[in-house]
């Protein structure tokens, strides 16, 4: 496959998964405050709040420094 049409699908895959997630995530959320309450909610929200910084923090940058390295490792063709 071509560079660019690999490009493409790629950017393809993350913009359609971003289409399912994003209202998935929103029916979640109302389903939660109507099952636990809006205090139990918050109580939630917060929880998963500290814990997504306390792995951002763990990971240290690695994801993304493996996402930018990667590149760097393939030959471009001339």
């Amino acid at each position: 496959m071509q560079p660019h049409k690999k490009f493409a699908f790629d950017v393809g895959v993350t913009f359609l998964a971003s289409v399912v997630t994003l209202p998935l995530g929103f029916v979640i959320t109302v389903a939660l405050g109507r099952y636990l309450g809006a205090g139990d909610l918050g109580l939630y929200r917060m929880t998963s709040t500290i814990y997504g910084i306390a792995m951002l923090v763990a990971a240290i940058g690695i994801p993304g420094a493996m996402i930018f390295c990667k590149p760097l490792s393939i030959e471009v063709p001339k």
